[in-house]
C-alpha cells in the first residue's frame, strides 16, 4: 500500500512494507523507521482530533469553513476572499472539492509537524531516532524546485511539495536558485506555519490551513 501508517482516532495500523522503510539498507534501519512510523500514528492518537477533521472536510464540501473563513490581510487577499466565498455561498461543488482537498493536505502536513514535535520531545530515544530518519528520506523524495518546473508540474502542486519541506525541515530544495512567485508565497505562508508548529489548541491548524488556502489562491 502507499501509506506508512493510518490512525482512525481509534487503532493504528502500522504498514510494515512501505516504501520508505523498504528503502533502507539495513534490518537496524528499517526496525528503526517502523518505530519511527509507529510514533508518528501514536502522535496523531494522542493529539490529534479526527473526528474535528472529518467535520472540517465535511463542513468545506458544504460551504462552511471551520471554524471560520480566512482573514484577508493585503487587497489582493481581499479579492481571493471574495472569490472564494462567491464558491461558498453557491455551493459550487468543482471549487469546493479543490479547495477541500488543499486544505486537507495542508492541514495534514501542519498536523504531522505537530505531533512529531510532541512525540520527539517527549521521547527523544527510538521514536526520535526513527521520525527523523523517515523525515530526511521522504524529503529526498522531492525534486528540486527547477526540476520540479521543468518537469510540469502544477504550479499548485509544486506549492504543496514546497510547504511539505519547509515543514518538515525548515527549507527547501533550491540549489539551482529559482527565483519567482512560488518563492514570494511561500515567505507569506512561512509565518502561518511557524505560528502553529507548537501551537496547543486543535482549532488552530484548521485555522491556519484556511489562511495557507487564502494566500495560495
Amino acid at each position: 500500500a502507499g501509506y506508512m501508517g493510518l490512525c482512525n482516532g481509534e487503532r493504528v495500523t502500522i504498514n510494515i512494507a512501505n516504501g520508505v522503510t523498504q528503502s533502507f539498507s539495513t534490518k537496524e534501519l528499517k526496525s528503526d523507521s517502523i518505530v519511527g512510523v509507529l510514533g508518528h500514528e501514536c502522535g496523531h492518537y494522542n493529539y490529534s482530533n479526527c473526528n474535528l477533521f472529518q467535520k472540517y472536510q465535511e463542513g468545506i464540501l458544504k460551504g462552511i469553513w471551520y471554524p471560520h473563513a480566512p482573514t484577508a490581510e493585503t487587497s489582493r487577499e481581499k479579492e481571493y476572499l471574495e472569490e472564494l466565498k462567491g464558491y461558498f455561498q453557491k455551493k459550487n461543488e468543482i471549487a469546493l472539492a479543490l479547495v477541500c482537498e488543499a486544505a486537507s493536505q495542508i492541514r495534514n502536513l501542519l498536523e504531522d509537524v505537530y505531533v512529531e514535535g510532541r512525540m520527539c520531545r517527549k521521547y527523544p530515544g527510538s521514536i526520535r531516532r526513527g521520525i527523523i530518519q523517515n523525515q530526511r528520506r521522504n524529503g529526498e523524495g522531492i525534486p528540486s524546485l527547477c526540476k520540479q518546473i521543468a518537469m510540469q508540474y502544477e504550479e499548485s502542486s509544486i506549492m504543496i511539495n514546497l510547504i511539505v519541506q519547509y515543514t518538515l525541515f525548515g527549507e527547501i530544495n533550491n540549489w539551482d536558485g529559482y527565483q519567482g512567485k512560488l518563492l514570494d508565497v511561500l515567505e507569506e505562508v512561512k509565518p502561518v506555519v511557524d505560528q502553529v508548529a507548537k501551537d496547543t489548541g486543535e482549532s488552530s491548524r484548521f485555522m491556519a490551513a484556511n489562511q495557507i488556502i487564502l494566500k495560495i489562491w
